[in-house]
């Protein structure tokens, strides 16, 4: 995962902060329009017995399926 700190791009190894137990996917796809090609995506966070799905537009609107 990736997060911005000031002007430039920091990494998290998230399997080094998350507790056991609790798992993060990402997936991304390309996307071409008008105003040119962007990327969105699907975060996933899943417990044991939970799961939540945030798809993530080109635009940067974040969206809960």
């Amino acid at each position: 995962m990736e997060s911005k700190q000031s002007s430039r791009w920091q990494a998290e190894q998230l399997w080094e902060v998350l507790p056991e137990g609790v798992s993060v996917t990402a997936t991304r796809w390309p996307s071409f329009s008008a105003s040119g090609f962007a990327v969105g995506g699907t975060l996933t966070l899943q417990l044991e017995d939970w799961t939540r799905q945030v798809r993530v537009s080109p635009v940067g609107r974040i969206y809960r399926p």
